[in-house]
């Protein structure tokens, strides 16, 4: 039978700079795919960026397709920082900041069960 002891993760230990580079980098692989797809159908001539009403193409619409995805990204991540901070608030206000699992406990190896199992 195997023995289990408890632990836990505790939330509240992050930084906000560390929550916002997490959901920068999240953000902008999302965003950053989709730009790179609209901006080089731009680039082919198709009608998928557009500024002030206008539609851009060649290089213009591939570099507005990667800003657009910048600052998407950048919006993101700040609202995912603002919504970590309330909720690493919220988890130390009411006592809901940590998470318990269990983890099975295994017997340390001993030298006599070394050299039982096959040492020289």
């Amino acid at each position: 039978m195997t023995d289990y002891k408890l632990g836990a993760i505790r939330f509240g230990n992050i930084p906000s700079g560390s929550m916002f580079k997490i959901g920068f980098f999240c953000n902008i692989f999302i965003w950053g795919v989709l730009g790179l797809i609209f901006g080089g159908l731009a680039m082919l001539g198709y009608n998928t960026v557009s500024w002030n009403h206008q539609h851009v193409y060649g290089l213009a619409g591939l570099l507005f397709g990667v800003g657009i995805c910048v600052v998407f990204a950048f919006l993101g991540a700040v609202l995912l920082m603002v919504g970590g901070l309330l909720a690493t608030w919220a988890a130390r206000r009411f006592g809901f900041g940590e998470l318990y699992y269990l983890v099975p406990v295994t017997e340390p190896v001993t030298d006599a069960a070394e050299n039982d199992a096959g040492g020289a």
